[in-house]
């Protein structure tokens, strides 16, 4: 069995995967751990070395756990074709499948707010799943390149350019992620169950400015790059400052949500 998975990807990719697979244990979500190698002859294109989760257990991706109900859904829409489930639909499969359905959906819920302060608009069927590792049931997470985009709208898959992308992101300082999920995040707290508002609470306790400032400190402090199997280069984030200030603007604007809501003082 592969101890790896490769794929290859610019170097931003590669960085927002690593920082990803870095960020996750805090939220206590598994992710597979991160290696980042450079051959010379990858044309500007970096290997990422994903570990492969069924080394750790029984691993089963979303879109087969779902399958059953999308093939019977009649009214696929474009989101659904592509693997997008809503909340909902994933909770109707866990609770006819898994005896443990009530964590889990804890769990799946959890990896739906740290993805909303990732800016990961990616979050399809086919890079989320279920590990079992005897008695022990968790959700993974995988295929996290697509995470601190400003552009996209939640959901959707967008096509693109990297150099535009990360031009607008960390130049303008554009937030259009948040404002265009506003109402998505704001319902879902409206209408949750309080669970879920401590959930929510909990990762802003958590994914603090000065957490993702350390873990970006370090990835440049500890982490490397293989080069060609032989030299370890250090990481150097271009952007880190401008990918600090751009998710302290957004978890900012998450902490005015939640005070806004007075969510503690609902129930």
């Amino acid at each position: 069995m592969k101890a790896y998975y490769i794929k290859m990807r610019g170097f931003n990719d590669a960085i927002n995967e690593l920082i990803m697979a870095k960020l996750a244990p805090f939220c206590n979500l598994l992710c597979p751990s991160i290696k980042i190698i450079k051959l010379s002859d990858d044309d500007g294109y970096y290997r990422v070395l994903s570990s492969n989760l069924a080394l750790l257990g029984e691993f089963t991706l979303a879109k087969k756990i779902l399958k059953d109900d999308e093939e019977n859904n009649s009214k696929k829409d474009e989101a659904t074709r592509n693997g997008y489930i809503s909340l909902y639909d994933i909770w109707n499969t866990l609770e006819k499948d898994y005896p443990n359905a009530d964590r889990l959906m804890m769990d799946v819920v959890r990896m739906y707010l740290f993805d909303f302060f990732m800016a990961n608009y990616d979050r399809h069927s086919g890079n989320w799943g279920i590990l079992k590792n005897g008695p022990f049931i968790n959700v993974a997470i995988l295929d996290n390149e697509d995470s601190f985009d400003a552009t996209a709208y939640s959901r959707i898959t967008a096509n693109l350019d990297a150099n535009a992308y990360y031009k607008e992101l960390y130049k303008k300082g554009e937030l259009s992620f948040f404002k265009k999920n506003q109402k998505e995040i704001k319902r879902f707290l409206q209408d949750s169950s309080y669970e879920f508002i401590l959930l929510f609470k909990e990762l802003l306790d958590t994914l603090t400015p000065a957490l993702f400032t350390s873990v970006l400190d370090d990835i440049e402090a500890n982490e490397y790059i293989l080069v060609d199997n032989v030299d370890k280069v250090n990481i150097k984030i271009p952007y880190k400052n401008s990918l600090i200030d751009i998710y302290t603007k957004r978890y900012n604007m998450l902490l005015d949500l939640y005070n806004e809501l007075k969510i503690s003082n609902k129930r």
